[in-house]
Parts: C-alpha cells; sequence; structure tokens
C-alpha cells in the first residue's frame, strides 16, 4: 500500500554564444517524498514458534544536478574547453516495524526502527586543448580531468521488546571517499601513401579512503565493535604510452601498436596497521589486418 506524498522536479538549461565564445549550463532538482505502508512478513519455525512483522517505510529523498561548460576558439587552429558536472543526493529512508514473537507458552511483543541516511555526492571537471597542426589531420589534443566522489551513510537500528532481555541498539557508518586526477596528451599525424601516426602518454593518480565503523549503544555510549570495523586507504598511479601504424594499400588496411603501462599501487589499513605496495610495468603489442570484401557494401575481413 502506497502513502500520498508530494513529489517535485524542476530544471533549467541555457546556451549563450558570442564571437568565439560558446557557454552552456543545465542544473536539475528533484524532491520526492513517498510511504509505503504495512509491509508484513510472517514465518512459523519447526518448534511451532513464529514471527510476525508489519513494516512502514517513509522516504525522504532529493537529488540535485548541475553541468557547465564553455569552449573557446583561441585562434583558428586552437580551441580550449572547460566542462563542470556534479551532483548530489540525500537519501532518508525510515523503517518502523511492529513485532509479535510467539512461543509456546510464551508472547513477546516488540517494535524496530532503523533509520537509514545516504549522501552520495560527485563532481568532475574536464579541461581539453586542440591544436590543428597542418590541412592533413594532424593535431595535438591535452585532456586534464578530475573526478571527486564521496557517499557517508549510516544506519541507526534500536529494538525494543516486552522482554527487556531482547533489546538492542547498533549502527553502522561506512564513509568513503575517491579522487581521481588524470592528464593526457595525443599526437596525430598523416604522412603521404595513407600511412597514419598516433601516439601519447597518460598519466592517472587516484586515492580512496573507505570506512567501515560498527558501534553498540551499551550503558548510554556508543562502543566501536573492532571485529567489523576497518579503514582502508588505497593509492594507485598509472603510467600509459602508446603508439600506433597504420597503413592502408589499396583494399588492405594494417594496423600496428604498442602500448606500456606502469602501475603502482600502495594500501594500507588504518585498523589492522597492515601495509602493502606492488609495482608492475606491461607491455601490450597489438597487430590488426583488414581486408574489405565489397567496397560498395562495406563488408570486411
Amino acid at each position: 500500500k502506497y502513502g500520498n506524498r508530494p513529489f517535485y522536479a524542476a530544471g533549467v538549461s541555457a546556451d549563450y554564444k558570442l564571437k568565439n565564445l560558446y557557454a552552456q549550463a543545465n542544473v536539475s532538482a528533484v524532491k520526492d517524498k513517498s510511504n509505503y505502508i504495512g509491509g508484513t512478513a510472517d514465518i512459523v519455525y519447526p518448534d511451532q514458534s513464529s514471527y510476525a512483522g508489519r513494516t512502514n517505510r517513509y522516504n525522504n529523498n532529493s537529488r540535485n544536478q548541475y553541468r557547465f561548460g564553455l569552449a573557446y576558439d583561441l585562434s583558428k587552429n586552437q580551441l580550449l574547453g572547460l566542462q563542470v558536472m556534479g551532483g548530489g543526493s540525500e537519501m532518508l529512508q525510515t523503517f518502523k516495524t511492529d513485532i509479535l514473537l510467539s512461543r509456546p507458552a510464551e508472547l513477546i511483543n516488540g517494535n524496530a526502527l532503523s533509520d537509514w541516511v545516504r549522501k552520495p555526492e560527485n563532481t568532475g571537471a574536464t579541461l581539453n586543448y586542440l591544436l590543428r597542426l597542418d590541412s592533413a589531420g594532424a593535431m595535438l589534443k591535452v585532456i586534464g580531468d578530475y573526478v571527486r566522489s564521496s557517499k557517508t551513510e549510516l544506519n541507526d537500528f534500536t529494538s525494543r521488546y516486552t522482554d527487556a532481555s531482547k533489546n538492542s541498539r547498533y549502527r553502522n557508518n561506512t564513509p568513503n571517499l575517491t579522487n581521481i586526477y588524470s592528464l593526457q596528451a595525443d599526437y596525430t599525424k598523416g604522412f603521404n601513401g595513407k600511412l597514419e601516426l598516433k601516439t601519447g602518454l597518460k598519466y592517472v593518480a587516484a586515492k580512496r579512503d573507505n570506512t567501515i565503523l560498527n558501534e553498540d549503544f551499551v550503558a548510554d555510549e556508543w562502543i566501536k565493535d573492532d571485529g567489523n570495523s576497518n579503514q582502508f586507504i588505497y593509492n594507485e598511479h598509472l603510467l600509459m604510452a602508446y603508439l600506433t601504424l597504420e597503413k592502408s594499400i589499396h583494399q588492405t588496411s594494417i594496423k600496428l601498436g604498442l602500448r606500456a603501462e606502469e602501475t603502482y599501487m600502495k594500501g594500507n589499513s588504518g585498523t589492522s596497521g597492515q601495509r602493502w605496495s606492488r609495482k608492475d610495468l606491461g607491455w601490450f603489442p597489438t597487430v590488426f589486418l583488414v581486408q574489405k570484401l565489397n567496397e560498395k557494401t562495406g563488408s570486411a575481413l
């Protein structure tokens, strides 16, 4: 059964161009409230004991997104662009459950309350530069990226029964944060005789911080559950380079490539104190041969 609560959504976008400058923006937001009333669960166990529960769920969620872009022609052969995007959500969910436990010669009433709060956020920015070097298609592209992703998540659970020995309260907190930076440069050059050269470099750095914190509420204070809690920090650095040559001879295309990747990884468990690291260098050669079987239909082998 559903309850009636409001839902709102709105958005706006704009585009602007003046001479060599082009700008674009888009913003949107959503508010969603909803109720789910009367979800039931009935379980009968082999020893004739039983569980009966009735749960109501209440949602109060909101989301927002934005995107901004700029492009500017520095000259006839040069373009500079910037794009920023992001968004966030706040999801609030409350679960209320009435419980009836039945055992031979025993009847226990209770209720449970769970508050679940999640707040994910994402932000990203891309800066790109394009330089056209000649009319034959030679060009240089440089792209810089930044991405930030985070989420806080908390689940607070409380149960109360007519049999006080079954009462409990605990909470789980699992925040995480990721930052990724990258810089890439690509160069393309065409030669006479349908020969094309492509080469480039890319560097990526990533850092992730993940935490699991479990706590029990005992004697009016929160006590950390060390056995089910942990914090792990992970760092990764990648350096990549590639070179490809492609040659067309009549209806045959040959492509040779070589890519190298060096990866350095480092991890640290804040709870156990364990540390590890690894460094790898990989080489990846490629060969492609394409033969057109029917030029009019585009069939190829």
